[in-house]
């Protein structure tokens, strides 16, 4: 690809997200904030894809500080602390956080996803569901919510139909992990740019332009990894991290003089 042709075709950045996740509910914002600074969509094409941190429980709804608390081992003062760690840096953004919300599996509304990503819808649908839980403690895996916010959105009927009784974008949900693991992905949010510097979970607004930038200098200059060590990570601190393999959310909290032995990040 010529230099040219580099600066006039739009950057991709691939993220992998989960619904329930505190931390892709932080890193959205930041992240289209850093898009829209360095020339929005015109410039930026943002690709939204399904990543279950909990994909082996099943249907029943819990209160997720429930589940929280179970993974700070019963221990009420660190889950209600980390929770107001997650609630503070949300309310930064200007966004609402409940710790009270439902939980459960979140396979169908990736799949529903899907279905909002083959109508260009995916990244309204994404923000609505995520607010609709994390604000308003809405069961978003319901799928008469996930029906209502589809049609909401202007999908047809026939197919939000279809998605509804049919397993429909199952094989698309489970492929998006699948190339989770191959871009390296131990967590999320994460973000890969230009489809070589990955960019594991909640970075500032700079750190997400920064990686804008570097991918398109890497790209315009010819760079690319190689076959041994396709993706590059970018080194850089995150405010909140949510494991897969544990469903443990590391957030970092506010800088404190820490006692003997004491860690600087919570885990929820």
């Amino acid at each position: 690809m010529s230099v040219s042709a580099s600066l006039s075709a739009p950057l991709r950045i691939d993220v992998w997200l989960d619904f329930c996740c505190p931390a892709c509910y932080l890193a959205e914002p930041r992240l289209e904030e850093a898009v829209e600074a360095e020339g929005g969509a015109t410039r930026i094409a943002v690709v939204r894809h399904s990543y279950e941190l909990l994909p082996d429980v099943d249907d029943t709804v819990v209160d997720a500080f429930g589940y929280i608390l179970h993974k700070s081992g019963g221990n009420q003062a660190q889950a209600e602390q980390q929770e107001q760690r997650m609630a503070d840096l949300a309310r930064a953004q200007g966004r609402d956080y409940l710790p009270h919300r439902p939980s459960a599996n979140s396979f169908d509304a990736h799949r529903f996803l899907h279905l909002a990503r083959a109508h260009g819808k995916a990244d309204s649908f994404f923000a609505q569901v995520q607010q609709d839980l994390f604000a308003k403690a809405t069961n978003i895996y319901d799928t008469a919510y996930l029906i209502q916010a589809a049609t909401r959105l202007g999908i047809p009927s026939e197919e939000i139909h279809e998605t509804a009784t049919t397993d429909a974008y199952a094989e698309a949900v489970r492929a998006d992990r699948g190339m989770a693991r191959e871009a390296g992905a131990t967590g999320v949010p994460y973000a890969v740019f230009g489809n070589r510097l990955a960019v594991p979970g909640v970075v500032t607004v700079e750190d997400y332009r920064n990686a804008i930038q570097q991918a398109r200098r890497d790209s315009e200059g010819g760079h690319t990894n190689s076959p041994s060590q396709p993706f590059t990570v970018l080194d850089v601190p995150h405010d909140a991290f949510c494991d897969p393999d544990t469903g443990v959310c590391a957030v970092r909290l506010p800088a404190t003089k820490p006692s003997s032995g004491e860690s600087a990040t919570a885990r929820q």
